[in-house]
């Protein structure tokens, strides 16, 4: 299935709404356009951000590697060598984490 939505990346204008990466206001680009098939894309992703935001946060925070601490052992180290063992960042879930942090941030 191939969406016809305007492409990213989207970011935040200094008025905190929506623009793609030409800068264009996606809402005043939709609200033009209201009968075109990118403008009816754009509106199904919008309205539909709140529940991805939703089940992306649900993902990371029962990730099976680092059971939603954001950090991970290496088991191979844990299992060759002494304690202590280092943490890192979990590979797993950190794009993850770092869409929902770039979703959460103030404007």
């Amino acid at each position: 299935m191939s969406t016809k939505h305007t492409p990213g990346p989207w970011s935040l204008n200094q008025y905190g709404e929506p623009v793609d990466a030409a800068g264009e206001n996606i809402r005043a680009k939709g609200l033009a356009l209201t009968n075109s098939e990118e403008a009816k894309a754009n509106s199904a992703l919008i309205a539909a951000a709140p529940d991805l935001l939703r089940q992306l946060d649900l993902q990371v925070r029962n990730c099976p590697v680092c059971k939603g601490t954001g950090m991970a052992v290496d088991v191979f180290e844990m299992l060759m060598t002494e304690p202590p063992h280092r943490e890192g960042p979990c590979q797993r879930c950190s794009d993850a984490r770092a869409v929902i942090a770039k979703a959460q941030a103030k404007p």
